[in-house]
């Protein structure tokens, strides 16, 4: 079992306990990790850790290879949770919009685009939860990679002409 799979366990346990302003703190802790990967910060600590430490392998690396990997979905996750409120509007999901937005560093070029991005992930998280699906984080995360693979395919498919 991965250490990722083991804190998303301890994530869906804590997440069921959360109360009021937690979602804004774990979104900071996340997009400070996110910042840490895209400056290089974090390959250069796990970097300077093989060194000091020559027996831990290409570890460090690897815990950075996985963050790259997960950190975009946790947020995700995490923007999701805080943005969409039971039943939302239009300015909800707009408000959404510009979260994912902000916190991916991405400027508004296609707007309609991601607007419909948020819907669908609306859309596939209230489906999942109305057919009485048992929601976990892993469930969660599976909906929002599963809005943006249908997110890339309409894309493709408007660039494309189709």
């Amino acid at each position: 079992m991965s250490i990722f799979t083991k804190v998303g366990q301890w994530i869906s346990k804590v997440w069921k306990s959360l109360k009021d302003n937690t979602d804004t703190v774990a979104i900071a802790i996340t997009e400070e990790v996110q910042a840490g990967l895209k400056s290089g910060t974090l390959t250069s600590l796990a970097q300077i850790v093989e060194d000091v430490l020559p027996t831990s392998g290409k570890l460090p690396e690897q815990v950075v290879a996985d963050l790259q990997v997960a950190v975009p979905k946790i947020l995700a996750f995490e923007l999701a949770v805080q943005g969409l409120p039971d039943n939302p509007t239009a300015a909800d999901i707009q408000a959404f919009e510009t979260n994912i937005l902000t916190a991916f560093g991405l400027s508004n070029d296609h707007s309609k685009l991601w607007t419909t991005l948020a819907a669908q992930v609306y859309g596939i998280i209230k489906a999942d939860v109305d057919s009485g699906v048992k929601y976990t984080f892993a469930q969660c995360v599976i909906d929002v990679e599963s809005a943006y693979n249908a997110y890339v395919q309409d894309l493709q498919n408007q660039q494309s002409g189709s």
